[in-house]
């Protein structure tokens, strides 16, 4: 009895033995990576870090490239992580590469690229006020968001520059109280910003009041010459 119990313990150990070896035999595939970090506008990023399963590939250049190598079983799924710089935000998806399944006779590369997006974007806020029969307005006080941030000049103009986070609402508020004359000297426009630079447009006509005409006089009638030099008889 205690013979057939260590037989069978040897087969267990034996079958336990070849399993270990059938698992460390498998092939660790090796894969060099090319990564591209780039920003909204496609141009290159650098300072943009990346790490495959959480380990560090490496940190963009100043043309956007990082090189590195990841290993793994055949065919596994390596993720990709991005911590962009101050003033940006990794993508919604994670990238994702998959190893190959065979050995190759030389080195396997694989490029893809991760993008940071700019977290507050720059756009041109054009204002453009004049009177209903199109003559400029100077001085109209503009305000942004309640901030006071210019007035137009003598071409009734004015360009701000204004940074926002993607998506946000801006409100624009003109002011051409201190114009004399102006009926409705207040505007109000809100506008929602798009995901990239751009231009807002804000053109405006007030309407002036409208000044009653002189009172016309009645000149007095011209008598003919005969008329004016016929005597007139007294009674």
């Amino acid at each position: 009895m205690s013979a057939l119990v260590a037989a069978m313990r040897g087969a267990a150990h034996a079958l336990a033995s070849v399993a270990l070896v059938a698992c460390g035999s498998q092939p660790v595939m090796s894969l060099e990576l090319e990564v591209l970090a780039i920003d909204d506008s496609g141009n290159p990023l650098r300072d943009v870090a990346v790490f495959a399963r959480d380990a560090p590939l490496g940190d963009s250049d100043a043309h956007g490239r990082i090189a590195g190598r990841v290993m793994g079983l055949p065919g596994a799924v390596v993720r990709l992580r991005t911590r962009c710089p101050d003033g940006y935000a990794p993508e919604g998806v994670a990238r994702r590469v998959i190893l190959p399944d065979t050995a190759t006779s030389g080195p396997t590369v694989r490029r893809t690229q991760v993008v940071c997006h700019a977290s507050r974007h720059a756009s041109a806020l054009v204002v453009r006020v004049a009177t209903g029969d199109g003559i400029p307005l100077a001085g109209v006080e503009v305000r942004v968001d309640g901030e006071l941030r210019g007035h137009t000049d003598s071409e009734g103009s004015e360009h701000i520059l204004i940074e926002r986070e993607p998506g946000s609402r801006v409100t624009v508020a003109l002011d051409a109280s201190a114009i004399d004359g102006i009926v409705n000297p207040h505007h109000l426009r809100s506008t929602l910003l798009g995901d990239g630079e751009g231009v807002v447009l804000v053109d405006r006509r007030f309407e002036r009041m409208r000044t009653a005409p002189p009172p016309r006089t009645r000149r007095a009638r011209k008598l003919p010459a005969r008329e004016r030099n016929r005597p007139v008889r007294i009674r």
